[in-house]
């Protein structure tokens, strides 16, 4: 596997046989053209043969289907929690604490726990 210091992995990363872009399939394609013409085999029939040998290519890999690949990179990177959007200066935050300092409640003391600074 690749080590990767500055970005997140990929599917791509983690399955590199994959038909990924558009060039890497024009290549496999263009490939499989030139071994149907080298076969003899032209007209009508080339088209449906290359066609076949492509879906044979695909089918070679041992990649997972989109979905598991889904859950497998939802394993690596599972979402991060919820986040309220609530952005609060340092005065704010301050003010926050002042009022907070000594309530009895849960809720109260849970807010004022992850205002503390840490």
């Amino acid at each position: 596997m690749v080590a990767l210091h500055n970005r997140k992995l990929t599917a791509q990363d983690i399955w590199p046989s994959g038909l990924w872009t558009w060039k890497v399939v024009a290549e496999v394609k263009r490939r499989i053209a030139e071994e149907v013409a080298a076969d003899g085999i032209d007209d009508m029939r080339r088209v449906f043969e290359e066609s076949r040998r492509f879906d044979e290519y695909q089918r070679t890999f041992c990649s997972p289907g989109l979905g598991e690949q889904q859950q497998i990179m939802k394993r690596i990177y599972p979402d991060p929690p919820p986040q309220t959007g609530l952005w609060l200066t340092e005065e704010e935050v301050e003010y926050l604490r002042e009022r907070l300092f000594g309530v009895n409640d849960e809720t109260g003391q849970a807010i004022l726990a992850k205002l503390q600074p840490k």
